[in-house]
C-alpha cells in the first residue's frame, strides 16, 4: 500500500565550480520507508522550462516517493550546464547510497542519458516525455544509440506528444543497444497533461508509481523479455487513472486497434486515443490513489498559450536572418 511521501529541501554545490550558485534539490520519500521494499533511488529533473514545482515534476515526484526515495533538482536550460549539475548531484548522493538511477522529463531526459555516459554504476534511465524530434520532425536520436547495453531505458510518452511521435520513437527503440521498455499515457501531450484537467494530477502521480513498480521487477528480473509494452489512462466513466499492466508488443498493437474503433472519426489518428477505451478495464489490473478523487465535469478544451511549453516554441523559432 502506497505511504504519504515525506519531502526535505536542501542545496549542494555545484562541485568543482566554485563561486556558482547552489544547486536546489527536493528528496522525497515514503514515510514509513522502513517497511517499504525500495528499488535503487533515482535522480531526477525538469524540463527546459520547468521548475521543481512544474505539475509534471510534482506529480511524477509525489507519486514515485509514496513508495521509493527520489530527489529531484532544479536545472538550468542550458543542457550542457544540465549535466554538469547531474554530476553534483551525483557525487552528493552517492555518499550514502550508491547511484544507479537517473532520469528526467523533456531536455532533462536528455540530460540523464548524457549524465549516464561513462558511469559504470548507471543501470536505469527513465526518460519521460523524451524530446525525439524538433518541430521541423528531425530526429535526435544519436545519444540514444549510444547508451551502453547493460543500461536498461524506460520511455513514458503521451499519445499526443508533438515531440516524440510514437511511431518514430519504435523505430529508434528498434536499433538501440541498449534494451528498452515503453508506457504510453493516453490523451497525455508533451507536458503530460490530459482532459479532463482533474484527470492530470492522478494520472501523474500514477506514472510515478508505475516507474518503481518498473524498477522493482527490472531489479528483480521478474519482467519477462516480451513484456516490453505498458499503457495509463483516465477512465472518464469511473473517474480513476488505470495501469493496464506490462504486456507483449503483439497484444499492445491489438489493444489500439480496438481503441481505434471506439471513436471512427479519429480512426485515422491512432496516436489519439478516446478516453471511452477505459471500457476495456475488465481485462486490466488497475492502481488508483488513495486518496478519493472529486467527480467533475469534463473541463472545456484547453487552449495552450505560446508560452507553456517554452521548450517546443524555442524549437519553432526560425532562423534569424542575417
Amino acid at each position: 500500500m502506497a505511504t504519504e511521501p515525506q519531502h526535505h529541501d536542501f542545496e549542494t554545490p555545484l562541485e568543482p565550480f566554485e563561486g556558482k550558485n547552489p544547486i536546489k534539490c527536493i528528496s522525497s520519500s515514503p514515510s514509513d520507508s522502513a517497511t517499504t521494499t525500495t528499488p535503487p533511488p533515482l535522480i531526477f529533473t525538469h524540463g527546459a522550462g520547468g521548475t521543481l514545482q512544474s505539475d509534471a515534476i510534482l506529480n511524477f515526484r509525489t507519486g514515485f516517493a509514496t513508495q521509493s526515495p527520489i530527489t529531484c533538482f532544479q536545472g538550468s536550460m542550458n543542457l550542457s550546464s544540465r549535466v554538469k549539475m547531474f554530476d553534483a548531484v551525483i557525487t552528493h548522493e552517492s555518499k550514502t547510497v550508491p547511484v544507479t538511477a537517473l532520469g528526467g522529463r523533456s531536455m532533462g531526459a536528455r540530460a540523464a542519458v548524457m549524465a549516464a555516459k561513462g558511469k559504470a554504476d548507471v543501470k536505469y534511465l527513465v526518460l519521460v516525455s523524451y524530446p525525439l524530434h524538433t518541430g521541423k520532425g528531425d530526429v535526435r536520436d544519436e545519444i540514444l544509440m549510444e547508451i551502453d547495453k547493460s543500461v536498461k531505458v524506460l520511455f513514458v510518452v503521451g499519445d499526443r506528444d508533438s515531440m516524440c511521435d510514437l511511431e518514430r520513437l519504435e523505430g529508434v527503440r528498434s536499433k538501440m543497444t541498449a534494451e528498452s521498455w515503453r508506457v504510453v499515457v493516453e490523451g497525455a501531450d508533451h507536458g503530460m497533461s490530459v482532459k479532463p484537467k482533474v484527470g492530470t494530477k492522478a494520472v501523474g502521480e500514477l506514472v510515478g508509481r508505475v516507474v518503481v513498480e518498473w524498477l522493482n521487477e527490472i531489479q528483480e528480473s521478474v519482467l519477462e523479455d516480451k513484456r516490453k509494452e505498458g499503457r495509463i489512462w483516465w477512465d472518464g466513466d469511473e473517474q480513476k487513472e488505470k495501469w493496464g499492466g506490462w504486456e507483449g508488443v503483439s497484444s499492445d498493437k491489438t489493444s489500439s486497434q480496438n481503441d481505434q474503433t471506439v471513436k471512427n472519426d479519429e480512426s485515422s489518428k491512432p496516436e489519439k486515443i478516446s478516453n471511452k477505451a477505459s471500457k476495456r478495464g475488465t481485462t486490466k489490473k488497475e492502481i488508483t490513489s488513495d486518496g478519493d478523487l472529486k467527480t467533475g465535469t469534463p473541463q472545456p478544451r484547453h487552449k495552450r498559450t505560446r508560452n507553456e511549453y517554452p521548450e517546443i516554441e524555442e524549437l519553432r523559432k526560425p532562423a534569424r536572418k542575417r
